[in-house]
C-alpha cells in the first residue's frame, strides 16, 4: 500500500501521516465528512428539512441510498459483477501499445546550445531529399513515413535488408559497412548483385523466407570454403565470391538445425519454453 504516491511518484514530501483508517467499500461523501469533520454532521441534524441547501440534501440522499435502499444496492451489485465480468474477459485479450497523430502538431524547435526552453527558429519532419523526395500523394505522418521507406524509388531500404540477409550467410555484406550505405561507408563489392537482390526483394512482397532461400539455394552459397593459398593470396576476405563461406550456421542457428532434422523442434510459436538436450548437469 502506498499513501500519498502513484507510480514513479514523489509522494508526499515532508508530510507525516497521523492516522489510517481502511475500509471495505467506498464511503459516502457524508460519512467523510463524520471523520474529518464530526461537528459539522451534528450541525447538519439538528437542521429542518426546509434549511437544507441542494448540496446537503444530495449529501444525505446519497448517504440513504448507500444504506436504506435494497434495490439500489442491489443493482449496484448487479453492475459491479457485470464491470468485473467485463474486465476478466478483458484482461485475457493480448494488447499493444497503439500512437496516434495528433489533431494539431506540437510545434518544435532547434534548441539554442541545447538547452530546453531556449527556442530558436521552428522546424518541421522532413525526409532527406538526397534519398528520395517527399512524394506528394503521402501523407505527413507516420503511416506516411512508412510508405516512404517502402516507396518503389527508395534506394536505400530493400537494399540495406538484403545486404543484412547476404551477411547474416555469407558473414559479410555485399557492403560491408551494413550500418553505413552514406559516402563514409564502402562500396558494395557486387553493385549489379545488390541491386537485383533488392528489387527481388521488393517485388517478392519483402518476403525474408524467400530471400533467404533463395541465397542458400544459389551456387555462390553451395561452394566448397575449402580453396587453395592462391586464391587465398589473391582474395582473403573473399570479395570475389570464389568460395563458400566459412561460418555458415551461428551457435543458435545451428542448434536449431539440428533440431529441426531431428523432428524435435516444435513449429508453433508461444507457450511454455522448452530445454533442448544439453550436457548432464547443466539444467538446475
Amino acid at each position: 500500500m502506498q499513501i500519498g504516491a502513484r507510480w514513479r511518484g514523489q509522494g508526499l514530501k515532508g508530510a507525516v501521516v497521523d492516522e489510517v483508517l481502511l475500509f471495505e467499500r467506498e464511503l459516502t461523501p457524508l460519512e467523510v465528512q463524520q471523520i474529518a469533520q464530526p461537528e459539522a454532521i451534528a450541525q447538519l441534524s439538528q437542521k429542518a428539512p426546509g434549511d437544507l441547501d441542494p448540496a446537503e440534501k444530495a449529501a444525505l440522499f446519497a448517504y440513504y441510498l448507500s444504506h436504506h435502499e435494497t434495490a439500489h444496492r442491489s443493482q449496484l451489485d448487479a453492475l459491479q459483477a457485470l464491470r468485473q465480468a467485463r474486465a476478466d474477459s478483458m484482461d485475457a485479450i493480448p494488447e499493444v501499445m497503439v500512437m496516434k497523430e495528433m489533431a494539431e502538431p506540437r510545434p518544435t524547435f532547434v534548441l539554442e546550445r541545447g538547452q530546453y526552453d531556449a527556442h530558436a527558429e521552428a522546424v518541421s519532419a522532413g525526409v532527406p531529399a538526397s534519398v528520395l523526395p517527399w512524394p506528394e500523394d503521402l501523407r505527413s505522418d507516420r503511416l506516411g513515413l512508412a510508405q516512404w521507406l517502402l516507396h518503389e524509388e527508395h534506394p536505400l531500404t530493400a537494399r540495406v535488408t538484403a545486404n543484412r540477409y547476404w551477411q547474416r550467410f555469407f558473414g559479410q555484406g555485399l557492403v560491408r559497412t551494413p550500418e553505413d550505405f552514406g559516402n563514409q561507408g564502402a562500396l558494395p563489392s557486387h553493385p549489379e548483385l545488390l541491386d537485383w537482390l533488392a528489387v527481388w526483394f521488393r517485388e517478392e512482397g519483402w518476403d525474408v523466407k524467400a530471400l533467404s532461400k533463395l541465397i542458400v539455394r544459389s551456387a555462390t552459397y553451395q561452394q566448397t570454403s575449402v580453396a587453395d593459398e592462391a586464391l587465398r593470396a589473391r582474395d582473403p576476405d573473399n570479395l570475389l565470391l570464389a568460395r563458400g563461406p566459412q561460418r555458415r550456421l551461428s551457435s543458435e542457428m545451428l542448434r536449431d538445425a539440428a533440431l529441426q532434422a531431428s523432428g524435435l523442434l516444435f513449429p508453433k510459436i508461444g507457450g511454455e519454453s522448452v530445454r533442448p538436450y544439453q550436457p548432464a548437469g547443466l539444467w538446475p
